[in-house]
């Protein structure tokens, strides 16, 4: 048996997905099979991101507005947030929205504490094993509340609505933000696809209770898959599985650890799988996901070490024979039993025969 190592010097292009091995000459691979013996990278491939995954995008509908001492209003406004590519979790996308909110004028300042007062929020629910989506009654009145104060740039002036420098209240009392998710990133939270909340259509929420008490909350109601990819694939170009799609897959590589993290992949037996047979020059490994597709590794810190069975290594010399006439050792005899399968209780005689 042989085993080979690769690492970050076999990497081939930007996508840190490709390692490729020379082998040192052409190597007959008939009736060859490989192994993973262990694997070691850190958790680093994106979850979010404009392509291929498509899902860096949803809405909120930001109730109708009144200038604050003018004339100006806007109107219930579907707003559309960009999620800059990355690795994400609840959290971290929840902490975008802050700063989203702090980018746009959707904020205001507690004037006692120096808090920022948010309206939109995103937050895990444990207990329910699900997302949880919040969103805040906003103002309502002539003047802001006593106690809070605005931005500088006045409180919802954004491009999405322009109300003026002077910033605004809700028009209508009671109301909090709407939500959107859009196929794809629906799947990340749990919730139904290209559905408006509370709906139909571009809504607000109407709140049992005014600014700063009020609120509204949705549940979703499937599985956050948060990672799309929790498990992608280890490829290699020799493998040649009739049974799996891709054909050439080898190992899974499940994100079994925190952003950031080594992952290390160590199978406690070797799973075995056979070569095409043939002449063969390189091995090559890619990391996709399940369908075969390549995936972006954020790290380049891999290190990936494998087992090669030739086909001799299957087949030992019989050696010398007891006087009972059997092979003097026992794994030896297991396989003049059957050299196939090593489970028939029949003695096969001509072995030339199977192995010549």
């Amino acid at each position: 048996m042989h085993t080979i190592t690769l690492s970050r010097a076999n990497i081939v292009g930007d996508d840190n997905n490709r390692l490729v091995y020379n082998l040192p000459g052409s190597k007959n691979l008939e009736g060859a099979e490989i192994a993973l013996v262990d694997l070691f990278m850190y958790y680093s491939w994106l979850n979010i991101n404009a392509q291929p995954l498509a899902n860096n995008t949803f809405s909120i509908v930001w109730p109708a507005m009144t200038e604050i001492g003018g004339i100006n209003t806007t109107g219930n406004t579907e707003i559309p947030i960009v999620i800059p590519d990355g690795l994400y979790e609840i959290s971290d996308i929840n902490s975008f929205l802050q700063q989203w909110s702090i980018d746009n004028n959707y904020y205001l300042i507690n004037s006692s504490t120096g808090e920022y007062v948010y309206f939109i929020q995103l937050q895990t629910n444990v207990t329910r094993y699900a997302c949880q989506a919040n969103s805040f009654t906003i103002p309502t009145g002539a003047a802001l509340p006593a106690g809070y104060t605005a931005p500088a740039g006045g409180f919802a002036n954004s491009i999405y609505t322009p109300i003026g420098a002077a910033g605004g209240t809700s028009t209508v009392a009671n109301q909090s933000p709407g939500w959107y998710f859009p196929a794809n990133f629906n799947d990340i939270l749990g919730f139904t696809a290209n559905t408006y909340f509370p709906g139909p259509g571009a809504s607000v929420f109407t709140t049992a209770d005014a600014f700063p008490d009020g609120n509204a909350s949705i549940i979703s109601t499937q599985a956050p898959n948060v990672q799309p990819n929790n498990v992608i694939y280890l490829n290699c170009n020799l493998v040649s599985n009739g049974y799996s799609n891709p054909s050439t897959f080898l190992y899974p590589v499940p994100a079994k650890s925190s952003i950031g993290d080594l992952l290390s992949i160590e199978p406690p037996e070797f799973a075995w799988n056979k070569l095409m047979p043939g002449q063969a020059s390189q091995v090559i490994l890619t990391l996709t996901d399940v369908q075969g597709q390549p995936i972006k590794i954020q790290d380049p810190n891999i290190l990936i070490t494998l087992i090669i069975k030739d086909n001799e290594d299957k087949h030992p010399n019989i050696g010398h024979t007891t006087t009972g006439g059997k092979p003097s050792s026992m794994e030896v005899q297991r396989f003049s039993m059957n050299p196939t399968n090593n489970q028939s209780d029949n003695q096969h005689h001509n072995l030339h025969r199977k192995w010549g």
